[in-house]
């Protein structure tokens, strides 16, 4: 590729990476500290690997380690591939790209880079940007004979299951003991830590450890009877596969084919599983490049099993560049932090090293009344004997808001505004801390909310609503009293104590279920949601809690559910998803309380942590660290003392944790960044003593905290200190602007809307034809007479006919293993007819009948019947959804059928149908918006070719009292049939659908070679190989091969070209 790899300088000093540089032939590692651009180079680099080096969007993997990450970052680069084509093509008149990537392309190759990143933008769906997670499973899926995956359920919580094995272990082991060895809580709390987790176990109890491994071992093995895989276990198998397996060379080197250019977005959260196969599967390969960015800094993550230790493996072995400058805080808040921390380690040799901070004047500034010009701030005191330190910062914090709404003031070039209360966000450590400093921010009368930033199915609303649910499916007196407890209901304990009959909470729980029976889902959902508003915006974060539990509602609202117990399966299936975030409870102007970790790449003019004295440190359960040989292990035996050496390791390891979580959180700040400390007995390991007692002792900080404004080891201009005890500015009462009253009057609609744009379909566009179908038969095709094999009778005579009919056909046909439809077809029919009242014999008949279907030679099609092809070359309902031509290029129908014309030869069965169509009425109808539909089966033939099936259960006419043979399935009566169905104009969407998606998934396509043209299937006049032919033609069989270029032409027409 003529790519190279440049080597770091002798001496250890990390180089800068330069987007606009030679591009890395091979493995690199970049370091992003916050704010660097890690985004932004990411879609800059897929930009210069698709337009400079004509890599395929297909064969570019870009990975992140969550789903709001994988779809930002899909739309960044798509954005970034749009901007980046503009830029170039603007270039052409004179301006000057803004963009670095774009002006290092328009310079060398602007032509080139233009088709290609157009080509890409085309090509967009066929992008893999995915969690390390969902990558896993496709390639699982996807590697066929070589993967190692049997269509288990993926399920997120096996919390249940976990309960269910270390319960039965401890009951096996000590229900005859008056004393077990082990206590009951404790070990159900280890257990739901160390079953799951793939870390060694380690303790010095001998029974603790002979326990979590029997609990382990048995839910491993009632997960394998149970088909049941967690999302962490889809790492660890695509692990194996590619390094333990017999098979592991074969499929590492198709991993390395299928994706040679790979972008690991967020390294530093990456766990020993997800290492081993980027280490394997690229970066130990000469056949595939891989650069991996992130940040050691911000590896937060340990609780879910991100070890640092992978981030360091790797930057022992590659190369290493850095992004050089912060782009999203001013200089006062990049040097400060540097100041703060100085050399401290976050990390095994790991510090926070200098980077340059960009002034280019975009991000503006904050002013500020006696402003001691820096823009860290430590707000620290000493706590009194018995003083409730907490509720100190919680009134300083108060304080500092009002007084920074009062006072701030944002400048941005000529214009000035005041500091609102959206520009501040409050982080903490904890759930409940946010919670507290909301409560008291609202008191204060500073509008305030909570932002959750984690997924809503990890809310409490999910545990609210299984229980309303629950007691609505049985009303029993002990599941109406915990759904009385939750935010649902509201029932107050008062009323549930004065009731003397029929409790409030029984009330509600009769008047849902009364809502479900006759209102539905809908129903159900509107009424438990009544009246939570009024109860639950009153408390500090009860706007949280009220869109948690509306956005479980619209959740709730995608299920079909007939039954209760139809709607507790669907809430239960959708805690098997991974990831759907919370949504922002309000978007009113209010300050955003977080905690750090859920404000992890966002960012804030100003932010405020109350919470980073100490260091968080939960012994209690089981107990994850690094031992000395640098392995991750778990700890499940007793709770350690507090002189215990592991304790001492396990704060150590804690606190450099908490030192990067601070790091995180002081560069969320765009202007101001404000930490409190608190010196108590508690404080001895938090992270902010770790950096303010550098120099002295814990003792002598407290001295100078008494000594205010005392003396630290920092630079006064980078990091302000200051006492929690003193008053920020004086100012009056801050008090929210009042909007001015003015008459209220309507709001004027001011957008154009397209009346031609709409979701559309091959039924949607000929809907007005079928409507006004009423052409008799052409009698000249219908034999008045049939003798021989010709008049055997359809197989499917005396069968339901209609929609409902044809839908089970269809379903049973794409579920069938043709292979083996002898077995098959008798069970899925009796499954799937369930519906049309078939008496056995019917069941039986209609069974026999698609077997024959099956078993029908396909004549001009390929040389066998579908039972002759293995499952693995049938893709069945190939669903797709193409965005058609804008408004500005939009074509018409009739346009679809001057290509028609254009391109069929004289002899093709259906060269009369384009003359036909161009004469409806829908001939005008405009090709805007996005075309859907569903393809009944695609399958790809011995010769590599891919052909379109769609099966038709359509009755072809026949003379007045004359039995339907199969020999009226004439390939002329079919022809008839299709063209007046407009079957052609369905086959030809397909087929375009088809040639987008073989464009995008398969390497080296051709049309000419691998459109293998199409097959409707007329089921009822096939009858197995005994099927009759005329003329050449098997009965029932309709094949057509329009020419590969005007499936090209139709697709082109589509998106709006000329075909």
């Amino acid at each position: 590729m003529g790519l190279r790899t440049p080597r770091p300088p002798p001496g250890g000093h990390t180089m800068i990476f330069d987007i606009t540089g030679d591009l890395p032939d091979g493995s690199l590692l970049l370091e992003a500290s916050a704010g660097t651009g890690k985004t932004w180079t990411i879609a800059g680099l897929a930009a210069r690997l698709i337009a400079e080096y004509d890599v395929p969007i297909r064969q570019l993997l870009v990975i992140t380690f969550s789903k709001a990450a994988a779809s930002e970052l899909r739309g960044r680069l798509h954005r970034r591939l749009v901007s980046v084509a503009s830029e170039i093509e603007r270039a052409r008149t004179g301006t000057t790209p803004s963009d670095p990537v774009a002006a290092l392309l328009a310079s060398s190759m602007p032509e080139v880079a233009v088709t290609r990143l157009r080509r890409a933008l085309d090509e967009f769906d066929s992008a893999t940007v995915a969690t390390i997670h969902s990558f896993c499973q496709e390639q699982l899926r996807s590697l066929g004979v070589l993967g190692d995956w049997d269509g288990e359920e993926v399920a997120a919580d096996l919390r249940r299951l976990v309960t269910q094995c270390a319960t039965d272990e401890y009951l096996r082991r000590y229900r005859d003991l008056q004393v077990p060895p082990l206590e009951a809580r404790r070990a159900l709390t280890v257990a739901q830590v160390a079953a799951p987790s793939r870390l060694g176990l380690v303790s010095d109890d001998r029974e603790a450890l002979s326990f979590h491994e029997a609990v382990r071992d048995d839910f491993d093995r009632r997960r394998r009877e149970q088909r049941l895989l967690s999302f962490d276990d889809l790492p660890r198998r695509l692990r194996h596969l590619v390094t333990d397996s017999p098979v592991a060379d074969l499929v590492r080197a198709e991993l390395a084919r299928r994706f040679p250019f790979v972008l690991v977005d967020e390294f530093q959260d990456t766990d020993p599983d997800q290492w081993e196969i980027l280490k394997r599967c690229f970066v130990e390969r000469d056949d595939a490049s891989v650069i991996l960015i992130g940040d050691p800094k911000q590896s937060i993550y340990g609780f879910r099993s991100a070890d640092l230790g992978c981030y360091l493996e790797a930057a022992r072995l590659m190369p290493r560049r850095t992004l050089g400058a912060n782009h999203r805080s001013e200089p006062g808040i990049v040097n400060g932090v540097r100041e703060l921390f100085g050399d401290v380690e976050v990390g095994p040799g790991i510090r926070v090293e200098p980077v340059d901070a960009a002034r280019d004047g975009a991000l503006g500034a904050l002013e500020l009344p006696d402003d001691p010009g820096a823009r860290v701030w430590i707000r620290g005191m000493a706590a009194e004997q018995g003083e409730q330190s907490e509720k100190v910062v919680t009134a300083d914090v108060v304080a500092h808001v009002k007084a920074l709404l009062s006072h701030g003031t944002l400048r941005h070039d000529d214009t000035t505004r005041p500091l609102g209360p959206s520009d501040i966000a409050v982080l903490t450590r904890t759930r409940g801390r946010a919670v507290q400093l909301v409560h008291a921010l609202q008191a204060a009368g500073v509008p305030a909310t909570f932002l959750g930033g984690g997924s809503v199915l990890r809310s409490p609303a999910v545990r609210d609503w299984g229980a309303v649910l629950a007691a609505v499916a049985q009303p029993t007196r002990s599941r109406i009293l915990e759904a009385s407890l939750g935010d649902l209901l509201g029932v107050r304990l008062g009323d549930l104590l004065a009731a003397q009959d029929e409790s409030p909470a029984s009330q509600r729980i009769h008047e849902l279920a009364a809502r479900f029976a006759a209102g539905g889902v809908a129903g159900l959902v509107g009424a438990a949601l009544d009246g939570a508003a009024s109860r639950l915006v009153t408390l500090g974060d009860g706007e949280r809690r009220l869109s948690d539990l509306r956005q479980i509602g619209d959740l709730l609202l995608t299920s079909r559910a007939g039954t209760v117990a139809d709607l507790q399966a669907h809430l239960e299936d959708l805690t098997g998803l991974d990831d759907v975030p919370e949504r922002l409870a309000s978007d009113l102007p209010a300050v955003r309380v977080s905690t750090m970790h859920g404000a992890k790449g966002l960012e804030y003019p100003v932010v405020l942590l109350p919470q980073v004295s100490v260091t968080e440190v939960n012994l209690r359960g089981a107990i994850p660290y690094v031992d000395p040989s640098g392995t991750r292990v778990l700890h499940v035996g007793s709770r350690p003392g507090a002189r215990d050496p592991l304790t001492d390791v396990v704060r150590g390891q804690a606190r450099e944790e908490e030192l990067r979580l601070l790091y995180v959180g002081l560069t969320r700040a765009r202007h101001l960044a404000i930490a409190w400390h608190v010196m108590d007995r508690r404080a001895g390991s938090g992270p902010l003593t770790a950096l303010l007692c550098r120099d002295r002792s814990a003792t002598g900080l407290a001295r100078e905290y008494h000594r205010y404004p005392g003396r630290f080891p920092f630079d006064p201009g980078l990091v302000h200190t200051s006492s929690a005890r003193s008053a920020p500015w004086t100012a009056p009462q801050w008090e929210p602007p009042t909007a001015p009253d003015e008459p209220l009057q309507a709001s004027v609609f001011g957008r154009d809307i397209d009346p031609d744009w709409r979701r559309t379909s091959y039924s949607g566009l000929t809907a007005p034809l079928h409507e006004l179908a009423g052409d008799e038969p052409d009698l000249d095709l219908i034999p008045a007479e049939l003798t021989g094999p010709l008049a055997t009778p359809s197989p499917m005579n005396g069968l339901p006919a209609g929609a409902r009919f044809g839908t089970v056909v269809h379903e049973v046909l794409e579920a069938v293993d043709w292979a083996r439809h002898e077995e098959h077809l008798p069970v899925l029919v009796q499954e799937r007819a369930a519906g049309l009242g078939l008496d056995p014999d019917r069941s039986t008949q209609l069974a026999a009948a698609l077997s024959g279907v099956v078993t029908t030679p396909l004549g001009d099609l390929f040389d066998g019947a579908l039972a002759d092809l293995p499952v693995a070359s049938r893709l069945p309902e190939l669903d797709f959804d193409l965005p058609l031509g804008d408004r500005g290029a939009a074509r018409t129908v009739a346009d679809l059928a001057e290509a028609m014309a254009a391109h069929l030869p004289a002899d093709d069965p259906l060269v009369e149908y384009p003359a036909r169509l161009l004469a409806t009425d829908v001939a005008v109808s405009r090709l805007t918006g996005m075309l859907t539909g569903s393809i009944d089966a695609v399958l790809q033939l011995p010769n590599g070719a891919f052909l379109v099936v769609d099966y038709k259960t359509n009755r072809v006419p026949t003379l007045p009292d004359q039995e339907l043979m199969v020999g009226h399935y004439s390939r002329a009566s079919m022809a008839q049939a299709m063209m007046q169905a407009h079957y052609p104009l369905q086959a030809l969407l397909y087929c375009a659908a088809l040639h987008r998606y073989l464009t995008w998934r398969l390497p080296g396509y051709s049309p000419e070679t691998h459109l293998g043209g199409v097959g409707y299937l007329f089921v009822r006049g096939m009858i197995g190989p005994e099927t009759p032919v005329v003329a050449g033609h098997r009965t029932g069989v309709f094949a057509w091969h329009p020419p590969a270029e005007l499936s090209v032409a139709v697709s082109d027409v589509l998106g709006g070209g000329h075909g």
